[in-house]
């Protein structure tokens, strides 16, 4: 049961980070284009894919998971729901930029937790 646990939550982890990433990556490129209306609709985009991405790793957190991934995929929950935050309420460059670390420090250990396979 928990190799099973870990792999669909690896998975899980996995195919929502890259989406969130991917909305990152597009919501950024938008306001340094200086692009307003753009930039609102990626930061749309982007909310809604961290929040989404945050749910669906909440929901594959299960008691057979070891408390060391567990503890990571919380941590990437909640640095996902710190970035979505940082768009929506329009942080400034620097407060905006902490979280998106915290966020890639949250990415890094969680998926180091699944191996190299994701």
């Amino acid at each position: 049961m928990t190799a099973e646990a870990v792999a669909n939550a690896c998975e899980l982890l996995s195919s929502t980070s890259v989406d969130a990433v991917t909305a990152i990556n597009a919501y950024v490129s938008a306001v340094s284009a200086q692009n307003d209306a753009n930039a609102a609709a990626k930061a749309q985009t982007a909310v809604d894919a961290l929040n989404h991405g945050a749910d669906v790793v909440d929901g594959s957190l299960h008691t057979a998971l070891l408390p060391q991934m567990t503890e990571a995929f919380q941590a990437w929950v909640d640095a996902a729901h710190g970035v979505s935050k940082a768009i929506a309420e329009r942080y400034g460059q620097p407060e905006f930029n902490a979280e998106v670390d915290k966020f890639n420090q949250a990415n890094d250990n969680a998926l180091n937790t699944c191996g190299g396979s994701h």
